[in-house]
């Protein structure tokens, strides 16, 4: 019984989803066990290049009932979203992720901020657009939290040293990830503003 359901998730594919998943999971559940984010930080909360919606599923694991609106710039992966029926349209917005957390109708409006698998990073600069972004969209008490591979994570917490930011930040799988506060994200900001 157990290999003919293996060999049905098989063919429908769903091996990589569950892996894919599970990766995003991860990080979730160790920031969650120590403290990092709490049940309050999913009250609102957006998935920064959402992908095939994986980090998505991973939030509603890690927390049902979370308020979730995937950016992503690909329209076919947007589709995707859509399509397997991981969030509806409306919960879905195509385009830049960056310049959607800048506008000021969403100042203000997020609880928590994810970016799972953030493209490498090779500078600093698709980091700071990231992080003044968030700033701008984050609520008073919200949180943003990054994943990346190892090397790119090297990038972010350089920048968070010259910044004087002692984030939590923790290795994870293949890489790292780490949760800022909202005041550590202004605090980030005002040194790039300062420089």
């Amino acid at each position: 019984m157990a290999e003919k359901c293996v060999g049905e998730i098989k063919k429908a594919g769903l091996i990589g989803v569950i892996y894919e998943v599970r990766i995003r999971l991860e990080p979730l559940v160790k920031a969650i066990q120590e403290g990092a984010l709490e049940p309050d930080d999913f009250q609102k909360v957006a998935d920064f290049g959402a992908g095939y919606g994986n980090s998505a599923r991973a939030i509603m694991i890690a927390m049902p009932g979370a308020d979730i609106t995937a950016l992503e710039q690909n329209e076919e992966l947007a589709e995707v979203i859509i399509k397997r029926g991981i969030l509806p349209e409306e919960r879905v917005k195509r385009g830049d992720g960056i310049d959607f957390l800048s506008e000021s109708r969403n100042a203000r409006k997020f609880t928590l901020v994810t970016a799972f698998g953030l493209e490498p990073i090779k500078d600093s600069s698709l980091f700071k657009k990231f992080v003044i972004a968030a700033d701008n969209a984050l609520r008073d008490k919200g949180k943003l939290l990054i994943e990346s591979d190892a090397k790119s994570m090297g990038v972010v917490r350089s920048e968070l040293r010259k910044a004087s930011v002692n984030a939590y930040s923790r290795d994870v799988g293949l890489g790292g990830m780490v949760v800022l506060t909202r005041d550590e994200c202004d605090k980030v900001a005002s040194y790039y503003n300062s420089i």
